[in-house]
């Protein structure tokens, strides 16, 4: 499917609306990095935060099964909701974000 206004193209698998290829590996690629955070430091985390996390992650991933873009989404919101340190400090809220997938 072509990009649309936003500049994220998605592909529509069994009734999924997921990531392309691309925006995929994009994704994963930010994964990758913060599970290297976590793991290099994990004196920073405490355990609880730290298996939690992980798990979000691995959700995120798609590790646990396929989900949507509109589940990765609420992913992400609830990562920013739980931890603090995920918090984004500019750019467009995810409500506005969520909004075009409700």
């Amino acid at each position: 499917k072509p990009a649309d206004t936003n500049h994220t193209s998605y592909c529509s698998k069994g009734g999924l609306q997921t990531l392309s290829a691309d925006d995929l590996g994009m994704l994963l690629l930010h994964i990758h990095e913060c599970r290297n955070i976590l793991w290099q430091s994990p004196h920073r985390f405490p355990p609880d935060i730290l298996r939690n996390l992980s798990e979000d992650l691995a959700e995120l991933a798609g590790e646990r099964g396929p989900v949507s873009v509109r589940q990765q989404l609420q992913i992400i919101s609830r990562m920013t909701r739980t931890y603090p340190f995920m918090k984004p400090k500019y750019g467009i809220p995810f409500n506005m974000i969520m909004s075009k997938w409700n």
